[in-house]
């Protein structure tokens, strides 16, 4: 179990639309879940982020035409305010990208996700960037819509970490 999100988007399914909201924590420190979680796809980092407060907004946009052609694009930024042990709040501005196919009853999509640490001196933004790239397939019929995914980070430090991860949805 990670940190809830609260939050609200305002827009439709095409075109731009806002998010904003926040993730109170929840993420136990000692868990093993938490850690891979937080590993397995640095998009989602906040989620599993123990001991401290989200407050998240993103604008994003989505384009879907007759022929099922999808694109969408976005980013924004996160604030993470540390809960326990002190420290001082960090900010990370996301960024996202991804392309594919939606029809009656498959879907595909290939992206490229990441996050820049704002508030930290590390030198220059590649420096301080974190990225991504994945794929998915999903099928969209019926009570139940399976999804596989494949997730590579392009980072070397966190590529050491974290070499490809597979996933399944439901």
């Amino acid at each position: 179990f990670g940190n809830p999100y609260l939050g609200m988007e305002i827009g439709g399914q095409t075109g731009l639309s806002f998010e904003a909201g926040l993730r109170p924590p929840a993420a136990p420190e000692s868990e093993p879940a938490t850690l891979v979680g937080a590993e397995s796809d640095i998009t989602r980092f906040e989620a599993f982020a123990p001991n401290s407060l989200t407050f998240a907004g993103r604008a994003r946009y989505r384009l879907r035409d007759a022929s099922g052609f999808t694109f969408d694009a976005g980013g924004g930024p996160s604030i993470f305010v540390p809960t326990e042990g002190g420290g001082d709040p960090e900010m990370i501005l996301h960024h996202h990208m991804s392309a594919g196919y939606r029809g009656a009853s498959v879907w595909a999509a290939i992206g490229f996700g990441g996050w820049t640490f704002v508030t930290e001196d590390l030198g220059g933004v590649g420096e301080r960037t974190l990225n991504e790239v994945g794929a998915s397939i999903g099928f969209g019929r019926g009570q139940v819509r399976p999804a596989f995914h494949i997730i590579a980070p392009l980072d070397d430090g966190y590529n050491e970490d974290v070499g490809i991860v597979i996933g399944v949805g439901v």
